[in-house]
């Protein structure tokens, strides 16, 4: 490809990927997502990326994140499953080094309890600069990794890191609000490179839809309503199976 730019046909790949609505599953089989992600600043990107899974036909979302920012994110939805387990600097400040560890191995023990149930775990949005926090997350990404777990790293899979891969041909807005890139690492539940091409496509058919209603109003909000019906209007083929 001689460093020419690939156009990807990400709706091929998006209808490809997508799983069947399949009335003979059960919970949890369409996909379970965590979110790690979330502290008292930082509350609306781990909602965002959380709910987007959901709103593509995930099962379940969890979101594990600080204990003052528990309280928020769960008055955003009740659909989200919130685990406030985290740590930030200020609410461990005067314990010494041994108790600090003591506190990470809880933290690590209680993500460990969990994190076989999930397909994917999206790390990064609302995270902060935090230090405790920050290397309470890095822990977490480093025992996932140990156990060859799927990761989706928030602003990783918005850069150009997929070789040729450069971009997909579909439309967005020219509505730049703050919050989309966080839709796009809800949607990436498969982290490889077609998980990212088709998160890409199904986030800028739902932007075009939310502008052409909302114009300049049009809110990160308005684009995830719009997540369902960009998804069936790509991938309607073969979307659904009857049971016999």
């Amino acid at each position: 490809m001689s460093g020419t730019a690939l156009v990807a046909d990400s709706e091929s790949i998006l209808r490809a990927i997508t799983p069947i609505l399949d009335p003979n599953r059960h919970k949890g089989q369409a996909g379970k997502i965590a979110v790690i992600g979330g502290c008292r600043v930082y509350t609306v990107a781990p909602y965002f990326a959380a709910i987007s899974a959901l709103k593509i036909a995930a099962d379940l979302s969890h979101l594990f994140c600080t204990k003052d920012a528990a309280p928020v994110l769960k008055g955003y939805s009740p659909e989200l499953i919130v685990h406030p387990i985290l740590e930030e600097s200020y609410s461990i400040s005067g314990l010494g080094d041994e108790e600090r560890k003591r506190i990470s191995s809880k933290i690590l023990a209680e993500v460990d309890k969990w994190i076989e149930r999930f397909d994917c775990l999206v790390v990064g949005p609302g995270l902060g600069r935090d230090p405790y926090f920050l290397e309470g997350v890095s822990e977490i990404m480093k025992h996932a990794r140990r156990s060859n777990f799927q990761i989706v790293i928030d602003g990783v899979n918005k850069k150009d890191e997929y070789g040729p891969v450069k971009s997909v041909s579909i439309y967005g807005s020219p509505r730049r609000c703050g919050g989309q890139g966080d839709i796009l690492s809800g949607s990436a539940m498969n982290p490889t490179v077609l998980g990212c091409i088709a998160a890409s496509a199904l986030l800028r058919k739902a932007a075009s839809h939310a502008f052409e209603n909302k114009k300049r109003s049009t809110l990160t909000s308005n684009i995830i309503e719009c997540l369902g019906r960009s998804l069936e209007d790509i991938s309607l083929a073969g979307y659904y199976r009857r049971s016999n």
